[in-house]
């Protein structure tokens, strides 16, 4: 009897030396995987510097272009009253060379 109740108390020390390796295998899989979480959060944290400043160098390049298209259009605008302003006074030349010839035309007759 005592050596059965010895071999059933050795069986539970094994038992119990299995499951305490076990514990400690998963408490350093758990702590790699911390590590991990941590290196992750870390590259997260540069990732997110990194994406702010992408940003802010896009928005000062907005910025800039906003203010060339601004520029642009200035200049479209000024183009364009020029080119109005030279049609006007081709238009008016041609009015008056219209009117000469036909005052030529008058004298000629008249002559």
């Amino acid at each position: 009897m005592e050596q059965k109740m010895f071999e059933l108390i050795e069986k539970m020390y094994n038992k119990m030396l299995t499951i305490e390796e076990k514990v400690d295998n998963n408490t350093q899989v758990i702590i790699n995987l911390e590590n991990k979480v941590d290196n992750n959060t870390q590259a997260i944290i540069k990732l997110e510097n990194k994406v702010n400043k992408n940003t802010q160098a896009i928005i000062k390049l907005e910025n800039k272009m906003d203010n060339h298209i601004k520029a642009l259009y200035d200049g479209y605008k000024q183009s364009m009253e020029g080119i109005h302003r030279i049609e006007n006074k081709i238009d008016q030349l041609s009015e008056k060379v219209d009117k000469q010839e036909l005052e030529v035309r008058v004298l000629k007759v008249a002559k």
